[in-house]
């Protein structure tokens, strides 16, 4: 959650703050500038990522009602430019303006964001709190803010989220193109580039896959060893489940064996369609972990 101004009060339809000056981030269609200039701020230069966002935005000083004409007339000249925020921000220099503002996109309070500390609804990250990013990489809060906002469903294969509709997702868009050989259609990635949750319809949006080496967190009451052998049985509960025998590739005595190398005493069962080794105890358990037969 990055940083976002989400109240201001103002003293009086314009003439309140003539001398100040105002850089605007996340600008969007202007809304929040608007507001700004009609307490009698100046823009001086302003950014978001979507381009039809900011092509609204760049008519603002044509608007001719009576209730926001002063205002209006205060982006003569000014213009927001479309672009990531991460570079166009570059033309910022120290002095440019007395004030920047921003409403920046973001996710619903509920949202779970994977931290060093575990998965966390994103109202509950806090400054200093390491997160993954779309690169795999832990990187430390800066600062976190709230705003009111609509908000839109993303959906994927595996995954919705939702999201305000300008927030920015790392993706490919997807076509299709005849391989005459296969006699078939085939999928073609076009190169990643950001685009706003709005624009990701045939789309294919990134998940990081892998990432840098953290600490495994103690867990506690638990009485077994987290090794190789333990996570090993996590990735074939989570990975396979039940599964069945005719396609066995793992016998069940290795995942009786790993159960054993990490302190646990599996109740072993035939079921009709595999094997199950079942463990429990009074303390944080793993039950259920079906080994595959390779009779």
């Amino acid at each position: 959650m990055r940083p976002t101004m989400s109240h201001v009060d103002f003293a009086s339809d314009g003439g309140g703050m003539p001398d100040l000056t105002f850089a605007s981030l996340y600008s969007g269609c202007g809304g929040l500038d608007l507001g700004f200039a009609r307490a009698g701020m100046q823009p001086v230069w302003a950014n978001d990522i979507d381009a039809h966002a900011v092509e609204t935005y760049n008519k603002i000083s044509k608007v001719t009602d009576p209730q926001w004409k002063d205002a209006a007339q205060l982006f003569e000249g000014h213009s927001s430019i479309a672009g990531d925020v991460r570079f166009a921000a570059r033309e910022l220099r120290p002095g440019m303006a007395d004030v920047v503002i921003g409403g920046p996109p973001c996710f619903p309070a509920e949202t779970l964001v994977l931290t060093a500390r575990g998965h966390m609804s994103i109202a509950e990250v806090r400054t200093g709190d390491l997160v993954l990013t779309h690169r795999g990489r832990w990187r430390r809060v800066l600062a976190t803010g709230s705003k009111i906002a609509n908000t839109i469903m993303v959906r994927g294969q595996g995954a919705t989220v939702e999201t305000t509709a300008e927030h920015p997702f790392w993706s490919r868009p997807i076509s299709r193109r005849w391989n005459n050989r296969e006699r078939s259609y085939e999928k073609v990635w076009a190169d990643p580039e950001w685009l706003p949750a709005a624009d990701l319809a045939r789309k294919g949006w990134a998940v990081p896959s892998a990432c840098e080496p953290l600490a495994v967190p103690e867990v506690p009451g638990w009485q077994h060893g987290m090794g190789a052998d333990f996570w090993w049985l996590v990735g074939r509960w989570l990975g396979d489940g039940w599964v069945r025998r005719r396609k066995a590739r793992i016998p069940s005595e290795s995942v009786e064996e790993r159960m054993l190398s990490i302190g646990m005493a599996p109740t072993a069962s035939r079921q009709r369609t595999c094997h199950q080794g079942r463990c429990e105890t009074s303390r944080p358990s793993m039950a259920c972990l079906a080994g595959r037969d390779t009779k």
